[in-house]
Order: C-alpha cells, then sequence, then structure tokens
C-alpha cells in the first residue's frame, strides 16, 4: 500500500511540473552580440535574435518592422514558429542607402516582438546601424556613358583617318 501511494505522489508531482510547465512558461528576447552595428556603405548589417520558448508548448511569433528612414531597408521573418522548450535565432538584416560618394548615415530600427496570442503584451527592440565610407554606387551609368562616348569617339577616328588616307591616294 505504501508503495503504492509513493507511485501516485511522484505522479501527481510530475504532472504538476508538466502543467506549471505549460501554464506559466516565459519567453525570452535576446539580441545576440550588440544592438549596435557599423559598416560600410556597401555592406548590410545583420542583427540574430535569439527568441527562448519555456513553455512546453509550440508558440508562433510575429515580427513587424517599423521607423525605417528613408533610404533604408530591413527584412525580417514576419512569423516563426518555435518548439516547446527550445531556442531560434532570427536574423534581421538591415541595408543601407546607396549611392555614389562618402557617406555617413545613421538608423535606428524598430521592431515589434509579439506572440500569437490577444492576451500578449509586445515586445520593443531598437537596433542602430551606422554606415560610413566611401561608395561608388551610382556611378555606373556615368560610366556607361563614358565609354559609350570614348568607343565612339575611336570608331569615329579610326573612321576619319582612314578616309584621309582613302582620298589622300585618290
Amino acid at each position: 500500500m505504501k508503495k503504492r501511494k509513493v507511485y501516485i505522489i511522484i505522479l501527481n508531482f510530475l504532472l504538476l511540473i508538466l502543467i506549471s510547465n505549460y501554464v506559466y512558461g516565459s519567453y525570452e528576447y535576446r539580441v545576440l552580440d550588440s544592438n549596435f552595428q557599423t559598416i560600410e556603405p556597401m555592406d548590410n548589417a545583420i542583427f540574430m535574435i535569439e527568441i527562448t520558448n519555456n513553455y512546453a508548448h509550440n508558440a508562433s511569433f510575429k515580427f513587424d518592422i517599423e521607423s525605417v528612414p528613408d533610404g533604408w531597408s530591413a527584412l525580417i521573418d514576419n512569423i516563426v514558429s518555435i518548439n516547446g522548450n527550445s531556442k531560434e535565432n532570427i536574423p534581421l538584416y538591415v541595408i543601407p542607402p546607396r549611392g555614389f560618394g562618402f557617406h555617413h548615415d545613421t538608423a535606428t530600427i524598430g521592431v515589434i516582438v509579439n506572440i500569437e496570442n490577444p492576451n500578449s503584451i509586445p515586445e520593443y527592440l531598437h537596433f542602430i546601424v551606422e554606415s560610413s565610407g566611401f561608395s561608388i554606387i551610382g556611378i555606373e551609368l556615368a560610366l556607361i556613358v563614358i565609354l559609350f562616348v570614348i568607343c565612339i569617339s575611336i570608331i569615329g577616328y579610326l573612321l576619319f583617318k582612314k578616309r584621309i588616307k582613302y582620298q589622300s591616294k585618290k
């Protein structure tokens, strides 16, 4: 009889742990490394957001990007499903403005993380990117036009020179 009571107590205890993990787990958000990066104008910033699901059940997380300055772009998965009692790293890609010349641009990108649950409170994350340096993007069209003019000029010069030789032989 005593053995049966011990088994019942152990079973109840395990059931209590399972239920408490299912009901009273937690979600954790953490930015790996740093939420600030300095990059060259031709580079992209990549931030890793680690999400931990300490519940026993699966959860879906929704990501919304807000406050992206003009000329900048930010990309992240919209919805991510994470298994119970596991972690997942979600990348955020930030692309600075590109154009010919020297750049010293700074942007703050806001990301809202929300559990797909009507009672959840959203988490706000902010990332700062500084793009500094010289960029040659934007000069391609001018270089193509210049090369086209040079090629036409060379062809014209060679044809003109050949015509003069031909006329001098007559």
